[in-house]
């Protein structure tokens, strides 16, 4: 999921993907840690399209080990940015020592992966030990340097995930800390997954993302939030009876979830069923007031039903929440024209204009506004003084 806000910017992209607020955090201590601002993405691949870390990056020797093992649990590493030139090679020592110190007792071996990043694995050893461990090295780092590390963490076997997987996942999970802040553990789950398929939708990769999400849902079927999130994706690729399943999972696990009503209602609207749109807008408006795309939206489909009156409340309401939204100020015009209350919206479209010179609906509206009144609409003058 990377940003914490909702994702989506544009009234052309209708569908809402991230709920309000971190969907990543579970306590209040949580909620008071930030992401790091220049943590690297270790999965997907970057806005590039080239992925930073894979398996490709380790030994042949070390990758025989891996496949050897029956069962392990992994631990990915990190020096936590930013990076300070001068103490990156005590802080190494130190990182190194203490992989060294596990090595050398028989649990496992660790090696360089790529850049700041280490790996070790941990033979036999379950979960929980591999937790303890990981936190004992984070608190011997902390208590000599002020520096510190994060940790991913994933074991093997788990679920239908290969050895190699398995690797990939502790790196999903390193990406799942980072939103903890520095020095954090996360063990890989269906967050970590959910994470991992919010990057990739970020980067317009769907195909990836779904299949995030769907690995997510192996893990945790009851999570809303994955539900809504793949029905946007699958909506995305113009599937929409899969996107309406999705969105109905959602409700079921979760019936007062804002997002969900809004998308589902969203589908309906694609399917030209407005009466049935117009009830789950309605529902998911009264449950968050404060998202212009459920405002907005709700606001739309009153006008087009003829409530003048109430899409004006609803359009002005919108605006209150982006007030450069072009979209937003011209239907509200093409309301105040219903209502005949011309010097508004004659106001309301100057708006959209001074926003978005070439915006076609909005000249229009004018050149009909001003014809009716017997002038002349120099759009010109306007378009300059909007480009200024």
């Amino acid at each position: 999921m990377a940003s914490c806000s909702r994702k989506n910017t544009s009234v052309n992209d209708p569908f809402l993907h991230t709920p309000k607020g971190s969907q990543w955090t579970n306590t209040a201590q949580d909620n008071e840690k930030k992401p790091l601002p220049n943590q690297i993405k270790y999965t997907p691949p970057d806005e590039k399209g080239k992925t930073y870390i894979s398996t490709d990056f380790i030994d042949q020797k070390t990758m025989a080990y891996v496949n050897r093992c029956s069962s392990f649990s992994f631990m990915a590493i990190v020096l936590d940015p930013p990076a300070d030139p001068e103490s990156a090679s005590p802080l190494l020592n130190d990182l190194k020592f203490l992989l060294d110190h596990i090595q050398n007792h028989g649990k496992g071996i660790w090696f360089l992966w790529k850049g700041p990043l280490y790996g070790c694995i941990l033979k036999n050893l379950d979960i929980q030990k591999a937790l303890l461990i990981a936190r004992v090295m984070q608190e011997k780092i902390s208590k000599n340097r002020i520096e510190t590390i994060s940790i991913g963490i994933c074991q093997y076997p788990f679920f239908s995930f290969t050895a190699s997987q398995s690797l990939i996942n502790a790196c999903k999970a390193l990406d799942h800390a980072a939103f903890f802040g520095s020095s954090s553990t996360a063990i890989f789950d269906s967050l970590s997954l959910n994470i991992s398929g919010d990057q990739f939708y970020q980067t317009g990769d769907m195909q990836n993302a779904i299949a995030e999400y769907k690995a997510a849902l192996m893990l945790d079927q009851n999570n809303s939030n994955i539900h809504n999130s793949l029905g946007v994706c699958m909506a995305k690729l113009n599937n929409l009876t899969e996107a309406e399943k999705s969105f109905r999972s959602a409700l079921i696990l979760n019936p007062h979830d804002p997002m969900a009503l809004y998308n589902l209602g969203i589908v309906h609207l694609l399917r030209k069923k407005p009466q049935n749109a117009f009830k789950l807008l309605k529902k998911a408006y009264s449950l968050d007031k404060q998202t212009f795309e459920i405002t907005y939206q709700l606001g739309k489909l009153l006008l087009n039903q003829g409530n003048f009156k109430t899409a004006k409340i609803l359009l002005e309401k919108s605006i209150g929440l982006r007030k450069n939204s072009a979209p937003a100020l011209c239907l509200l015009g093409q309301c105040l024209m219903k209502l005949e209350k011309v010097t508004e919206s004659i106001c309301a479209f100057k708006k959209v204009i001074k926003i978005s010179p070439n915006y076609a609906p909005a000249l229009s509206a004018l050149g009909v506004l001003y014809e009716a009144r017997g002038e002349s609409l120099d759009i010109w003058p306007l378009a300059n003084k909007a480009s200024r």
